[in-house]
């Protein structure tokens, strides 16, 4: 037996050590956490909050207006002269889902062609330069026109349409 102390004493030493040293780290309580890792763990996600999906009330806000319904844009023809000027802005109007007004934009008038009669370029149909106003606009000679429309309303609901609008001499 001391035999085998002397020869292996180190390497029985060096395990009883590891053996002491692994059930330290893996036994190791603190506040009803068992072992160095459950413990490291639980401290470094000590000041983490689990979020409760629950506690969002705004989710209901945001399913709500995902289902809402864009607004309804009503069109009444008034009979339109060439030269004559005309309130284009009091031939629209639109509802929301709720019922109430929303706001009603004039964004392009097309020709025949396809062309705006409202902007010069392009540049100026991004910057909003309007060559004319739509409140007293003249439309040039007879024919069909589109007139591109957009409403918005309080959720930013946006629906655009396009209508065609005969111009006649008679």
């Amino acid at each position: 037996m001391l035999s085998v102390v002397k020869q292996y004493g180190r390497t029985i030493l060096c395990c009883v050590i590891a053996a002491l040293i692994f059930g330290m780290v893996f036994h190791i309580r603190s506040e009803e956490k068992t072992g160095l890792i459950q413990i490291a763990y639980g401290r470094a996600a000590k000041d983490m909050r689990t979020i409760d999906i629950l506690e969002y009330r705004d989710t209901d806000a945001w399913r709500a207006a995902a289902v809402r319904t864009k607004p309804e844009i009503l069109f009444c023809y008034t009979k339109t002269l060439p030269g004559t000027a005309v309130n284009v802005d009091a031939m629209f109007s639109a509802k929301d889902a709720d019922g109430r007004e929303a706001v009603v934009m004039i964004t392009d008038i097309l020709d025949a062609s396809g062309m705006s009669i409202l902007y010069a370029t392009e540049a100026d149909k991004t910057e909003n330069r309007r060559m004319f106003a739509t409140e007293q606009f003249c439309f040039p000679s007879p024919g069909f026109y589109t007139l591109c429309v957009r409403a918005v309303d309080t959720e930013n609901k946006t629906a655009c349409a396009q209508y065609q609008f005969p111009v006649t001499c008679y």
